[in-house]
């Protein structure tokens, strides 16, 4: 008999710069202008799964900006932390990530406002391999359609995930 334990793993607030640059389709929305220093999104959780395959199921995607306008995101998701060749608002280009640990990606389009910020969700049936006792899971986020951000907007990264 076999079961599967699913368990949330979200990734603590990433704040993107203080201004309100429009994006381009396929931009990085990163907490940092400078390429060196953005840091990608963490999932601390993902380590429960270590030396087993785990499954994505779905993908939440949250900002505290409550609008809709163009809000649609690509999650793109890693076993290895990626480094990009630019910073917030320039193209998405990951340097090391592809090669290293590439998961795939899920598009998600926001399409939930609510008091406090936009909401939106996306199945996925993305397979993982944590082979380190201390494993995390890492996302970078690209935009995908002409999104105006508000000034320090957060955006929080939700993965549903399933042990296989």
């Amino acid at each position: 008999m076999s079961y599967l334990l699913r368990v949330l793993a979200a990734a603590a607030a990433m704040a993107r710069p203080a201004n309100t640059t429009q994006y381009a389709v396929g931009d990085l929305v990163a907490n940092n202008a400078t390429a060196g220093s953005v840091a990608p999104i963490e999932f601390d959780k993902a380590a429960r799964f270590p030396g087993a395959e785990g499954k994505i199921t779905g993908v939440r995607l949250s900002k505290s900006n409550v609008s809709l306008t163009a809000a649609a995101f690509r999650v793109h998701l890693f076993t290895a932390a990626p480094s990009v060749g630019g910073g917030d608002n320039a193209a998405f280009a990951p340097t090391n990530g592809i090669a290293k640990g590439y998961i795939g990606s899920v598009d998600v389009t926001l399409d939930k406002a609510l008091g406090d910020g936009a909401f939106g969700r996306a199945s996925a049936a993305l397979l993982f391999d944590l082979d380190k006792p201390n494993a995390k899971l890492y996302a970078l986020i690209e935009a995908r359609d002409t999104y105006t951000p508000a000034s320090a907007e957060t955006f929080l990264v939700t993965l549903e995930l399933e042990r296989s």
